[in-house]
């Protein structure tokens, strides 16, 4: 399990104690949020190396990453983390 990963995964259950929600790790989602309707989906949240890929329910996606090169990968964990 990377830095990033277990970042992703403390963030996500402290930010949402009380959403059902399972864990697994890559390449399969690290995150999955149960879906509030099965129309809309589940939200899953996948460690891709670099980024993070946010699947939004059945709909859409999304890429996170910090590309500032200059960077440790310690720091750019920390700026992505969602305060």
């Amino acid at each position: 399990m990377t830095d990033l990963t277990e970042a992703v995964i403390r963030a996500v259950q402290a930010a949402f104690p009380d959403l059902e929600m399972s864990f697994g790790g890559p390449p399969n989602a690290i995150v999955r949020i149960a879906p509030a309707h099965p129309a809309f989906g589940s939200i899953e949240v996948e460690d891709d190396g670099p980024e993070l890929t946010v699947h939004c329910g059945n709909f859409t996606h999304v890429h996170l990453s910090n590309y500032d090169e200059g960077i440790s990968s310690e720091e750019r964990i920390t700026r992505m983390r969602v305060s």
